[in-house]
């Protein structure tokens, strides 16, 4: 499924800009205060619900931002929660225990000596994590601007990872970048922040031959936000390439929108070009889902975008996690030692989640595993694309499956009205019926949690 960088969200929602603070949060655990507290999918009150937590579950700190705190738990989706909901249980590292086995990620990375005006800079870093890699960005802005900005960076060949800049202005005197990256034990790590000159004459920073990139793409470049109301054309930088601009908020612009719309004002909106859309900037509403006609269009991190005509299908999870398929197919479902299939009759966005016995989560932001698992059939994203019997499949092939408990649920993904739904665990090629659950999830919501020992 092709979602934001919800990717992100959790593509945006991971992480903020700079201020985000991590190493002080490393061993820090909250409690939870209220009862059904939201965990969101970004740090705002708009952000969308990814699920609540019930009072008293502790949940381990991975970032700081503002008001907010990213958190993880096993069974937990990462996502922000606000400070008030929780209380701190543990905000040092506890006495005479050993240090925390999860080392941070190792970014290798040479700086950019320069940057040309009016060419796109390719950013190159040799990525490492002890687990796996889950994500890794590259954050810019214009040296005279304070608003930062995010690509998300590919890895064709790993480690290596790589990502196009947008083109620097004439007028641009100095980019400010560094290179983030997250692994899947949610551990994070920076570069220090670099400043290029931008000159007329840099020949360091452009993208050479064998560097592992499509030069289509120097024209399919998505940008990310840090902030709500940010304008989606990074101040600074030419708009050639420039395809869509996902908001910290989940709103999506693109099309002729990203050269009208002066920032991303409300949550939850889609601004595009094309047929279907409505407006003088063509904004269409992306929170409520599109109509079938309006989806000629692209899909970036999971919202329907009308229009952007020569848009090649950007995939928010292949560029963080370059494992095959994000889960955006819509074809047959596969089976293998064990398959989990979620079926549905409306035009709802219902997603599946499936923890496998190590903990990882598999889901559409997360769509494959080390074990062999992967989200191959993900239907009725953001509402749009509609199957007439939508389903979600995640399996295991034949001799890949681990065994143990697998723990399985429903998240209504907030398009759509309330829908009932059928959860079956298969077994074998063909896939024979081991179990059946059936249930009713509210718009927004999650489903009952179940489990099968395999």
């Amino acid at each position: 499924m092709m979602r934001h960088l919800l990717s992100l969200v959790l593509v945006v929602s991971l992480v903020g800009g700079p201020s985000v603070q991590a190493a002080e949060t490393q061993n820090r655990e909250v409690r939870v205060t209220a009862e059904g507290a939201k965990v969101l999918a970004a740090p705002s009150a708009q952000g969308r619900v990814l699920q609540r937590v019930p009072r008293g579950e502790v949940l381990r700190v991975v970032e700081e931002s503002g008001e907010w705190y990213l958190v993880t738990a096993p069974g937990i989706q990462p996502g922000f929660v606000n400070k008030a909901l929780v209380e701190v249980v543990v905000s040092a590292p506890i006495a005479g225990g050993a240090p925390p086995a999860d080392v941070p990620p190792g970014i290798a990375h040479d700086p950019m000596a320069c940057m040309q005006a009016q060419e796109n800079a390719l950013a190159l870093a040799d990525v490492t994590a002890q687990s796996q890699v889950q994500k890794s960005r590259v954050y810019f802005k214009a040296h005279q601007y304070p608003d930062w900005y995010y690509v998300d960076m590919k890895a064709p060949n790993r480690p290596r990872f790589l990502a196009l800049l947008p083109q620097p202005l004439p007028d641009t005197q100095k980019v400010d970048y560094y290179i983030y990256a997250l692994d899947t034990t949610m551990q994070t790590a920076r570069t220090d922040q670099y400043e290029p000159p931008v000159s007329a004459s840099c020949q360091t920073s452009k993208p050479g031959p064998g560097a592992g990139l499509d030069p289509a793409e120097a024209n399919q470049i998505v940008i990310g936000g840090t902030k709500e109301g940010q304008p989606p054309i990074p101040p600074g930088f030419n708009k050639k390439g420039i395809i869509a601009f996902v908001a910290v908020t989940g709103a999506v612009i693109a099309g002729a929108a990203l050269s009208s719309a002066a920032s991303v004002a409300s949550a939850g909106t889609t601004a595009s070009a094309g047929a279907g859309a409505s407006g003088g900037a063509g904004a269409a509403a992306g929170g409520g889902g599109m109509s079938g006609a309006a989806v000629a269009g692209i899909v970036v991190g999971g919202v329907a975008v009308v229009g952007g005509a020569g848009y090649l299908a950007y995939n928010a999870v292949q560029a963080s996690s370059d494992e095959g398929d994000s889960g955006g197919s819509t074809g047959q479902p596969g089976t293998g030692d064990i398959a989990f299939r979620l079926s549905w009759s409306t035009g709802a966005d219902l997603d599946l989640y499936v923890q496998e016995p190590n903990g990882n989560v598999i889901y559409y932001g997360n769509p494959s595993s080390s074990t062999g698992g992967r989200l191959d059939v993900d239907s009725n994203s953001s509402c749009a694309n509609l199957r007439s019997n939508p389903i979600e499949n995640v399996y295991w092939p034949t001799g890949r499956a681990p065994r143990g408990t697998y723990r399985f649920w429903v998240q209504h993904f907030g398009c759509g009205a309330a829908s009932s739904f059928t959860l079956q665990v298969l077994r074998g090629i063909g896939g024979s019926v081991a179990s059946s659950n059936s249930g009713f999830v509210n718009s927004g919501q999650q489903s009952t949690h179940y489990s099968f020992v395999y």
